[in-house]
């Protein structure tokens, strides 16, 4: 593959994924910098394969795979972080006017977030690929493995399951 080609299929890929890509780390993360370092790492190592002259067939399922394996490997690493640091993270802002709002709208994203996050990793994943990221069951399966039949039976259980 031309030096030019690979730049070009890189650009449009990047255009492309960017914004859904950090919305589904981010969302699997609820850390904006941690999301965008793992986005940033994604495409670096796509960058790295392209330029060697790799083939890769379905950009889009490889940038989910490796994202998804880059969160696996930061959730295994997690250690307690303490108050301060959750601070630091997340800051702390005065509430406007909208506040009530936001805060209203934000018990309600967190109550659904907690309730995934009591799922298993493997149901937990096909929901926020499927309703987070807006993936069709099709490329869901091309991204964690199995066949789309898999995925949807998967992800009917998993949604008995939130509704429990």
């Amino acid at each position: 593959m031309s030096n030019t080609v690979t730049q070009d299929l890189f650009s449009q890929t990047y255009d492309d994924m960017v914004d859904n890509l950090y919305r589904h780390c981010f969302f699997r993360l609820s850390s904006k910098e941690k999301a965008e370092d793992i986005v940033q790492d994604t495409f670096a190592k796509f960058w790295k394969e392209l330029h060697k002259g790799k083939t890769i067939e379905y950009p889009k399922a490889w940038l989910y795979r490796t994202a998804q394996n880059a969160i696996i490997d930061l959730y295994r690493k997690k250690t307690s972080v303490s108050l301060d640091e959750k601070q630091e993270e997340n800051g702390f802002d005065a509430p406007d006017e909208k506040a009530h709002d936001d805060i209203e709208m934000n018990a309600e994203i967190r109550l659904v977030m907690d309730r995934v996050e009591k799922l298993s990793e493997d149901d937990r994943e096909v929901i926020v690929l499927r309703y987070i990221d807006g993936l069709e069951v099709k490329e869901i399966a091309e991204i964690v493995g199995g066949s789309a039949n898999a995925i949807a039976v998967r992800l009917h259980r998993a949604v008995t399951k939130l509704k429990q």
